[in-house]
């Protein structure tokens, strides 16, 4: 185990030594409840002509990311399957070949960065056809226009949990919901549903004082 360490945080390892660190640390704060899963997600949304075909020089940028489902599932879960698989990948060729220093460890890092991307979108797979379960059954919820008693705080940043009570004995919904810029809504407040946001995988409330 010390070696593992020694070696993990060698010259040709500490890249991606580091970037594994640094996705422990934000699983970590998201248990805890310090940072939400959304929070670093990436909206591929491009202006359309008049056919409702995207514009601009970021179009082939938007087409090979969603190739990787970058877009498709949460942000952070796509570095997670990345990262993990890239850092096993590092350690081992550069112990097979014998690299310690930085120089050649960034050869393996990159090679290993594209391998893995492929891995990464072959992982995410199931993920892609969980949030468009999900997203699906927001659609079809008629919840628009309810009121909802929040979990947590949310705001235009900061994506929170609310409840809707359901007629009769029904189980209260839990929505994921969000706010409009300069707006917030506290923890035990209630709010009103406007309306589902794909791009965020929410709801838009606004505050609702019964």
């Amino acid at each position: 185990m010390t070696e593992l360490l020694k070696f993990a945080i060698a010259g040709a390892n500490v890249i991606p030594t580091l970037l594994l660190i640094a996705i422990i640390l934000y699983w970590c704060t998201v248990v805890v409840g310090a940072a939400d899963l959304d929070m670093f997600d990436l909206d591929l949304d491009t202006d359309t002509d008049m056919d409702g075909h995207p514009e601009g020089s970021l179009e082939w940028l938007n087409n090979v990311l969603r190739f990787f489902n970058l877009g498709r599932v949460p942000l952070m879960i796509f570095l997670t399957f990345l990262i993990l698989p890239l850092w096993l990948f590092c350690i081992v060729v550069n112990d097979m070949l014998g690299f310690q220093s930085l120089l050649p460890g960034l050869l393996t890092f990159g090679v290993g960065f594209w391998l893995c991307m492929f891995v990464a979108k072959v992982l995410t797979i199931p993920f892609v056809k969980l949030f468009d379960k999900l997203d699906e059954e927001h659609k079809n919820t008629s919840i628009i226009g309810k009121i909802c008693t929040l979990q947590s705080t949310a705001n235009d940043v900061r994506i929170g949990q609310a409840l809707v009570m359901q007629n009769g004995n029904g189980a209260p919904i839990v929505l994921m919901v969000c706010s409009r810029p300069g707006t917030a809504v506290n923890s035990g407040e209630t709010a009103l549903v406007l309306e589902y946001q794909p791009e965020k995988r929410c709801y838009l409330v606004e505050p609702y004082t019964i």
